[in-house]
């Protein structure tokens, strides 16, 4: 049967240096890379990338290129609707079996941070109560035996404010997941003034295992921003329950996230706080180093010291300690991976609060769409489906796109559209903006398919002879 095949919308080709074609297809990923080498360029371009095709009708020495070009997704069938197969790569992520929940022990912290987004917004800064955990547990026994696992995240407030809480509850978390031989694991969001010796080892032998922790630049400038409510600095504690991480190894499945927040004042003396940061963790593996812009999330902060991610991230490129102690392998191509999803894009994901109503999203509280349900006092979860649904049903609800977004071909891995919070462009922002009609982007999206071509297993492509892998 004669069919039309075609190159992908998703297919973006640079060169190299020697004159080979490289091509990246951002729907298939780092797996199905392919480079035509230089002699048989114009060939190729002429055969498969220059119009539409029937299979049937190319000439015979071709079809099996063309077989190895489909199977790698940089032509497909005339009749691939590649808009529906970019969705089918979120709905394997949504309907993920896991049962996840992000637990608020309490909506109390310590600190007054200025661009807090929970500040401006009605939080509920209670605690969990004793009958409300009996309630949250009883959820769990009755419905972990329709999941193949369990992941809890705690989140705040400051979640080690009910600290006993955390411990009681992660307990039986585990009594319920070993009764069934399911896997358990935990991470914690935490400004780490808590996080003494004694309280880190024991939510490590709770299987808490991952930490997202914060500094706002070096001790003058993070004290000036994360103070307690009695107004002292926290930087000093916040380092020292660091360093015992660090220094103490047999916590091997420690994975501690670094997050250093970049406000106006940090952002001027960036360099130098890359090389604190790269001095300290850089030669631990079991520690990430994130840079994250501050950037406004609401128009009701009045804080004022938001930076330009762009900004941000052209400086950090630019500074060598950087690139060469703290910028990751994976981080090398990361404008050619798609960002992790939210867990509020999962069917099986939710924010429980310590009163149980049940969210999707830990951050816009106030969205009308975030509210879903309740835990009621027997265990049984309420859900409201209409609204349920819009999250982990795809873009077509919570994110309508432009016709020149659908059509672009790094919709995959945009981080503004495709992004992993399905809010983002919804409630889009100044700083928001289309990667691709900034400085200097494309010549990075460039620089990683070529780092990938060579660091990557790669196909190449002989047009007239056998396909090589």
């Amino acid at each position: 049967m004669i069919y039309g095949i075609r190159k992908s919308k998703y297919n973006y080709m640079v060169y190299d240096e020697n004159g080979n074609l490289v091509i990246y297809n951002f729907l298939r990923g780092l797996g199905c890379v392919a480079k035509i080498e230089s002699q048989y360029v114009e060939k190729f371009e002429r055969v498969f990338i220059s119009s539409e095709c029937d299979y049937d009708k190319i000439d015979a020495s071709y079809q099996t290129i063309a077989d190895q070009l489909l199977r790698l997704g940089i032509l497909v069938s005339e009749e691939v609707n590649e808009n529906e197969a970019y969705k089918a790569t979120h709905y394997q992520n949504a309907f993920d079996n896991q049962l996840q929940l992000t637990v608020l022990p309490t909506g109390k912290c310590m600190f007054r941070c200025p661009y807090c987004y929970e500040c401006m917004q009605k939080f509920h800064r209670e605690a969990m109560t004793p009958e409300k955990q009996k309630a949250l547990l009883s959820f769990v026994k009755k419905s972990i035996s329709n999941h193949t696992s369990l992941k809890i995240g705690w989140y705040g407030g400051e979640p080690l404010m009910e600290y006993d809480t955390i411990k009681y509850l992660s307990e039986t978390f585990i009594k319920i997941c070993n009764m069934r031989h399911i896997p358990y694991v935990a991470e914690m969001t935490t400004n780490a003034f808590l996080l003494t010796e004694d309280v880190f080892d024991t939510l490590y032998k709770l299987r808490v295992y991952t930490y997202m922790i914060t500094l706002d630049g070096f001790k003058e400038q993070h004290d000036k921003i994360r103070f307690t409510s009695d107004g002292k600095g926290s930087f000093d504690t916040i380092l020292k329950n660091l360093l015992y991480i660090r220094d103490n190894k047999h916590y091997k499945f420690a994975h501690v996230i670094v997050r250093i927040n970049v406000s106006s004042d940090v952002l001027e003396r960036l360099d130098e706080l890359v090389e604190f940061v790269a001095d300290l963790f850089s030669g631990d593996p079991r520690f990430e180093i994130n840079f994250a812009a501050v950037v406004s999330y609401t128009p009701a902060s009045k804080y004022g010291k938001f930076v330009d991610p762009f900004k941000m991230y052209d400086q950090l490129f630019k500074n060598e300690t950087y690139m060469e102690k703290i910028y990751s392998e994976k981080s090398k191509v990361f404008q050619l991976i798609p960002e992790q999803k939210c867990i509020a894009t999962k069917k099986n994901a939710f924010v429980i609060t310590p009163d149980l109503s049940v969210y999707k999203c830990y951050s816009f509280f106030e969205n009308k769409n975030n509210k879903v349900g309740y835990i009621d006092d027997r265990g049984i979860l309420n859900l409201n489906e209409a609204l349920h649904n819009k999250w982990y049903l795809g873009s077509d609800y919570m994110q309508p796109v432009s016709q020149e977004c659908q059509d672009c071909f790094y919709r995959p891995c945009c981080r503004v559209v495709s992004s992993g919070c399905p809010l983002r462009y919804v409630n889009k922002q100044k700083w928001q903006v289309c990667a691709l009609k900034t400085d200097g982007f494309k010549d990075g999206l460039r620089q990683n398919i070529l780092y990938a071509a060579s660091h990557y297993p790669i196909n190449t492509i002989k047009i007239g002879e056998s396909a090589e892998a």
